[in-house]
This record gives structure tokens, C-alpha cells and sequence, in this order.
């Protein structure tokens, strides 16, 4: 993680602290951003999941990232959201699920993420 995180502050204007930041990960790159996210918990606000290829038994041990869940109806990866979701909802941790018709695919991954701004806009703290 650390080479991500220098490679953005190389390419990019960041702020060190994570209430500026969101991490945003579609199918196996969703699974990469939810593994990573207990190891740095202090570099993003929120995690934002997309058809992501979760495990099974799906938790979080923090209450305080954010998390939006999307995933299309014809998706294979229910299991993973439904246990996350469950895990959110009993550490009421910030989050919001999202279900929309269809099959993974990259449009839907920019549709969803375009139905995804106000969550983002709500997560980055000025």
C-alpha cells in the first residue's frame, strides 16, 4: 500500500490526512480496496465497492469508514455484500447499499459511480 500511496502524492495534489480521501475499487481492484482498508484505516474516509469480488463472511471491525456498496442484480457476489451489509449495520457504520438492474460490466461501474458523487461529496470533510 505504501507505493500506492506514494504514487498518488507523486502524481497528484493530496492531503496527508485520510477525512480528504476515498478509496474506490470495481470487481477484483473492490476486492484489493476492501482487504486493504483495515491496514490503513487513517489514509480514506470511505470505501466504495462496485461489483466487488468479496469473501463470504464480509466484516469490518471499524465503525467510523463509510462504505457504499454496489452491486447489479445479476451480480455473482451477494453473498460478500450481504455479510458486509449485516457487519455495517451492526457496527453502525456509515454506509449505503445500492442493488441496480443488470450484469457487471465496466458501464455499469461508471453509471454506479455516478450515482455514487453525493456519497462521496457527504464523506470528504472540508
Amino acid at each position: 500500500m505504501g507505493r500506492v500511496a506514494e504514487n498518488v502524492k507523486i502524481s497528484f495534489r493530496t492531503h496527508d490526512e485520510g477525512t480528504y480521501a476515498v478509496l474506490i475499487g470495481n470487481k477484483m481492484a473492490g476486492k484489493l480496496a476492501f482487504d486493504l482498508m483495515p491496514e490503513v484505516p487513517d489514509l480514506f474516509n470511505a470505501c466504495l465497492l462496485f461489483d466487488a469480488v468479496l469473501p463470504p463472511g464480509a466484516s469490518v471491525n471499524d465503525s467510523e469508514t463509510g462504505y457504499y456498496l454496489d452491486i447489479c442484480d445479476n451480480g455473482m457476489n451477494y453473498s460478500g455484500y450481504h455479510s458486509l451489509y449485516m457487519s455495517l449495520r451492526g457496527k453502525q457504520a456509515p454506509y449505503e447499499y445500492r442493488v441496480r438492474q443488470g450484469t457487471a460490466a465496466h458501464g455499469d461501474f461508471l453509471t454506479g459511480l455516478d450515482g455514487a458523487m453525493v456519497f462521496i461529496k457527504d464523506n470528504l470533510k472540508n
